[in-house]
């Protein structure tokens, strides 16, 4: 079989990969600030839970967003109180309904723990918040098999700033409370439920430790009650920022340190358990962190999103994918940046049912304009395919600009084609130009645009789905997919 055929035959077969997976990158929002903080997928999709001040509201919400398996927008709902709201965390329920939590400003400039029961639908069951007359931000909600769930954060109300943990029941009734800390700050950030009960508590503190901040973990009983705390790190910061329990009694810590390379700081993850102990860091020009972890039931494997800061393949900042054996701490084939030329950073990692990953967050470069809800579905591998921002994504003075190929599926006459070319031409920067890239993301033609129907010349294209891009030297305006056919 020569080289050519085998190409051929690959390129095929990893197009039908990406198209049976539907692999995407999409982007969302208006023209305000919108970040996605966590992703679910369901059995026809997936439901984004973000913060939005976009959309004409007067102060920022939380927005539920549901897209279809190819990622396209089907519906959004918003919810929150007089004043700002934030989403840091959506759960499924034991009743198959949702929850999300995050932290709603109340009366007085002060911050309440805000958790939202929902539909699948976004119809609401009940709202509640939990407070005292300090601050408390709520970072992360977890579900459990009574049908109640654990709220975590932090709270200025017991010191100084403490770990603070609320249980509440199914209806949204609290039945405990519970605070962590000593005399200096607690950075509450993730909890996780342990194997064989209770919760791990993990954060920083400037408490306790060996410097400045310290990654510090609570275990608890199932009733909050302290079984035993630990720290990590050395002189200089170190952070947690999430947590994911392991099937050994164990638990996996990720976050940064500035304890490794100078002035800067590196990914770290640290992985506890009774029968394996390793960690790993992460330096990349510019400095990382982490940001969540999901450890994969079976095999264990420890799957981390984070963030590369100046040093990444796209921009200023671009989001991470990475992921290690459970057992040895031996690199799992998954090191991925994704991202635009501005700042691009993921908060939440899911594994997808083909073995695949679905990340969420934020960007601010493919459209040019304040931060979007970012989400990225990858192959098992964590490769993507490039941003397709839809048809109706160019949102320039005002006016919406329609980009497509047509005729598609591809001919030898096909040409890019641009709805009110003119004023588009007025509202850019830059030289426009029109790029396609084949199933590997590799590209393979570029087209100086000069017109409303810019031939792109693609005689003798091989049989495939493909990519195409219209951007300027300074962002991406709009992206979508095309087929060949023999």
């Amino acid at each position: 079989m020569s080289k050519n055929i085998t190409f051929l035959l690959l390129f095929l077969v990893v197009a039908e990969l990406c198209s049976a997976q539907n692999l995407f990158t999409r982007v969302y929002g208006g023209d305000s600030y919108d970040t996605g903080a966590e992703v679910i997928q369901t059995s026809d999709g997936y439901l984004v839970a973000a913060t939005t001040g976009s959309y004409g509201l007067e102060s920022g919400q939380i927005m539920l967003l549901k897209a279809d398996e190819e990622g396209y927008e089907q519906w959004r709902r918003f919810y929150g109180n007089q004043y700002a709201d934030q989403a840091e965390s959506m759960v499924e329920s034991a009743d198959a309904n949702l929850l999300i939590a995050g932290t709603s400003e109340v009366e007085g400039n002060s911050y309440e723990f805000y958790a939202i029961k929902l539909t699948t639908e976004g119809d609401t069951l009940w709202t509640r918040t939990y407070g005292g007359t300090e601050w408390d931000f709520c970072k992360q909600a977890i579900a459990l098999d009574d049908g109640g769930f654990a709220l975590f954060g932090q709270s200025y109300n017991t010191g100084n700033g403490d770990y603070h943990l609320v249980r509440i029941d199914g209806n949204g009734d609290t039945l405990w409370t519970r605070s962590y800390g000593g005399s200096g700050l607690e950075t509450g950030k993730s909890i996780a439920e342990a194997f064989d009960g209770g919760f791990y508590l993990a954060g920083s503190t400037e408490s306790y430790g060996a410097g400045a901040s310290d990654m510090y973990v609570v275990r608890t009983d199932e009733f909050g009650d302290t079984l035993w705390t630990k720290t990590f790190g050395g002189p200089l910061d170190d952070y947690c920022h999430a947590i994911a329990a392991t099937e050994d009694s164990g638990y996996v810590l990720v976050g940064a340190t500035f304890n490794n390379t100078a002035d800067q700081s590196d990914l770290i993850i640290r992985k506890e358990g009774v029968v394996n102990t390793w960690s790993r860091l992460e330096a990349t020009p510019g400095g990382s962190w982490a940001t969540d972890v999901i450890v994969q039931p079976g095999t264990g494997d420890v799957t981390v999103v984070g963030v590369v800061d100046g040093g990444g393949d796209f921009g200023k900042q671009d989001g991470r994918i990475l992921r290690y054996g459970g057992l040895d701490g031996i690199w799992g084939e998954v090191a991925k940046n994704h991202g635009s030329e501005g700042d691009d950073r993921f908060y939440d990692v899911k594994l997808c049912s083909d073995g695949g990953y679905v990340m969420a967050g934020f960007t601010e470069g493919y459209l040019d304009r304040f931060d979007d809800v970012w989400l990225v579905r990858a192959d098992n591998f964590g490769f993507g395919v490039p941003a397709e921002l839809g048809v109706d994504e160019i949102q320039l003075g005002g006016e919406s600009f329609k980009v497509a190929i047509a005729p598609n599926p591809i001919e030898a006459s096909s040409t890019l084609e641009i709805q009110n070319y003119e004023k588009l031409r007025r509202n850019v920067d830059g030289v426009l130009v029109a790029r396609i890239f084949n199933a590997f993301g590799a590209e393979i033609k570029v087209v100086q645009v000069q017109s409303n129907a810019t031939s792109l010349g693609i005689q003798g294209l091989a049989a495939g789905i493909y990519t195409y891009q219209l951007s300027t030297n300074k962002m991406v305006l709009a992206t979508g997919k095309a087929v060949k056919f023999n």
